[in-house]
């Protein structure tokens, strides 16, 4: 499979993820909720910027605003955050995970 293809795989993934999110009247952008699912995933900065064809710098900002949207210092309490508010994981990318670090060592 050529590189193309393996982030094309990454891209349909992140169509399960919610154009929008609300959080305690807080409302995350679409952007916002595609660097969260990257990140329940367990993607790196670096691996989020391939899927969505954005610079690592730019990815930390969106981050950084997902931290301070959420009142939330560090990455993982932004996950707790998010799914304990309901935040939709869906199946999908839960059983995609053992393929998508496939795709991510191939690279």
């Amino acid at each position: 499979m050529n590189p193309t293809c393996r982030w094309q795989h990454f891209q349909k993934i992140l169509d399960f993820s919610p154009c929008t999110f609300t959080i305690d009247d807080i409302t995350l952008t679409h952007r916002e909720t595609q660097c969260l699912t990257c990140l329940i995933l367990g993607m790196t900065v670096k691996e989020i910027g391939k899927v969505l064809a954005l610079s690592p710098r730019t990815v930390e900002g969106y981050i950084n605003n997902l931290k301070t949207k959420l009142n939330s210092g560090e990455r993982y309490k932004i996950i707790i955050k998010a799914l304990a508010h309901g935040f939709p994981v869906h199946e999908v990318i839960i059983n995609n995970r053992c393929y998508i670090n496939r795709i991510i060592s191939d690279t």
